[in-house]
């Protein structure tokens, strides 16, 4: 609520049509924002078996910082889903190795 000299309320004129053309805005309010972004994979791993990765991450931020926090997310969400499946990958190298010297044992 905003208090004019005197400590009185003013009433909100935003969004009401025509105010504008009176000047009866209230001052510009910097805005925040809540950015969310998200990525998925999915991995084919043979014989009709697949893994699904997914990560999702939120900040609130400046409305002008918008397209920055939203690249850094959208960066931070498919490095954390790409580790995932690098981990993945080498679990199940180590496994299949594992598998192999018991075979040939």
């Amino acid at each position: 609520m905003i208090l004019d000299a005197n400590g009185k309320p003013i009433p909100s004129t935003i969004g009401r049509p025509g105010a504008e053309a009176f000047g009866e805005l209230e001052p510009a309010v910097q805005r925040d924002v809540r950015i969310t972004r998200s990525f998925s994979f999915k991995l084919n791993l043979g014989n009709y078996e697949s893994a699904d990765f997914f990560a999702s991450q939120a900040a609130d931020c400046a409305a002008a910082d918008a397209d920055t926090v939203s690249a850094d997310l959208y960066e931070f969400c498919v490095d954390e889903v790409m580790k995932a499946v690098k981990d993945l990958k080498e679990r199940r190298a180590r496994k299949e190795a594992a598998r192999l010297n018991r075979s040939a044992a």
